[in-house]
């Protein structure tokens, strides 16, 4: 079972989730946005999972819950947690 995060939880990144998530081998187990209400409605949908709004809390204090990360978050900060280091 693949285990993945993921950033940003509406719009395109919750589209990406949910298309993501049909895979049968997938399970997101964690679950990042900064809105709280936003957070709260993908976690309602996607149970047991750890949900911050910080990307960089994510994955400093989670990385090893999962081993691969969706970012769908705006253009300005895509980047910067794309290419992240937290190994």
């Amino acid at each position: 079972m693949l285990q993945i995060a993921g950033i940003g939880v509406t719009r395109m990144g919750g589209n990406t989730i949910k298309s993501i998530a049909t895979h049968e081998k997938v399970k997101f187990v964690a679950l990042c946005d900064v809105d709280a209400s936003h957070l709260a409605q993908a976690a309602a949908i996607y149970k047991d999972t750890v949900n911050v709004a910080d990307w960089r809390d994510l994955l400093a204090k989670h990385a090893d819950k999962f081993d691969a990360i969706t970012v769908g978050v705006p253009d300005h900060s895509h980047a910067p947690i794309a290419s992240a280091r937290f190994v």
